[in-house]
Order: structure tokens, then sequence, then C-alpha cells
């Protein structure tokens, strides 16, 4: 039987990662959409000066569910305007949690010995 990519992005599996003052985020996330191109968008967002809407954008199509809270029993809906007054030390923590349970990150090219002199 063949594997149906369109129905492995529909599957969510959990997430968790703790916070450095101990608090957790958990959630699901649909690991089907870490795909070399995501990869490759997120290397080239992190080298962007205004980088951290198209890093909301990305999150927002990956993670599925969340248990954050913007007031205590108002969940923080998964959009890009919400994500963006999120404290970044979050949204980080969350990118961590997906990458941790989806596998090992993307791995760093090597660097090249090329001059240009």
């Amino acid at each position: 039987m063949a594997v149906i990519v369109s129905k492995r992005k529909e599957v969510t599996k959990p997430f968790s990662v703790t916070l450095d003052d101990g608090e957790v985020v958990a959630g699901t996330y649909r690991p089907a959409l870490l795909t070399f191109e995501f990869d490759r968008e997120m290397r080239l967002m992190y080298k962007e000066d205004e980088s951290e809407k198209g890093l909301c954008e990305k999150l927002v199509q990956v993670v599925a569910s969340w248990d954050v809270e913007g007031e205590p029993g108002e969940p923080l809906p998964l959009t890009v305007d919400a994500l963006m007054d999120v404290p970044s030390d979050i949204m980080f923590a969350v990118i961590r949690g997906v990458r941790s349970a989806g596998g090992p990150p993307a791995p760093t090219p090597p660097a090249t010995s090329a001059s240009f002199s």
C-alpha cells in the first residue's frame, strides 16, 4: 500500500517542553510538516532582521494545539497576531519542544573552506 503524504500531514503527536521557570507547555503538532523545505525556511528566517512574524506563521502551521492561556481560563489562539504577543522564551521553547518530539534537528551544512578574496 502506498504512503499518502497528505494523510500523514493530518496526523498530530504530542509535545511537551519545560520553561526555564519550571512551567510546562504541552500540546500537539503535525510532524509530517517538518520537512526539508520547512527547515530551509526556518534557517533563512533566523538570518533575517524581521523574522518574528515568519516564525509565528511557521508555528501556526505546525502546532495543532497547546495549553497556553492569555488570561486564566482563556486559551490563547494559535494565530500569527496572538503569537506575536507571546514572550519569546515561550515561543523558542515551543520550537525546541516540537523539534525534540519530532526527532533531531536538521543537520548544519558543513562550513566551506573556499576563499573569496
